[in-house]
């Protein structure tokens, strides 16, 4: 793959994973509303479509920081990066 696509995808996928597990912390108080937790689910949502998507297109999860991530159920928080953009160890 094209190092910008790779680049693009995995701060995108980056990107949604920050902004939803910011908005899963929000939700576990008790203001969260019905809304917001749509929202959550819906980040959900499209990040396992695109963990979906990456395997039908044989992409590797890790490079777009999807790797030992489960969607519907698992903590949002996006891995640690180093400055190339690999996870740290």
């Amino acid at each position: 793959m094209d190092t910008a696509y790779k680049d693009f995808i995995r701060d995108i996928v980056y990107a949604l994973r920050e902004k939803a597990a910011t908005l899963a912390h929000q939700n576990k108080s008790a203001s969260s509303s019905p809304f917001d937790e749509g929202r959550e689910f819906a980040f959900r949502e499209v990040l396992s479509t695109l963990q979906n998507q990456a395997e039908v297109f044989g992409i590797e999860l890790e490079t777009i920081c999807l790797d030992g991530f489960d969607a519907l159920v698992g903590p949002l928080e996006p891995p640690q990066l180093n400055r190339s953009g690999n996870k740290l160890s």
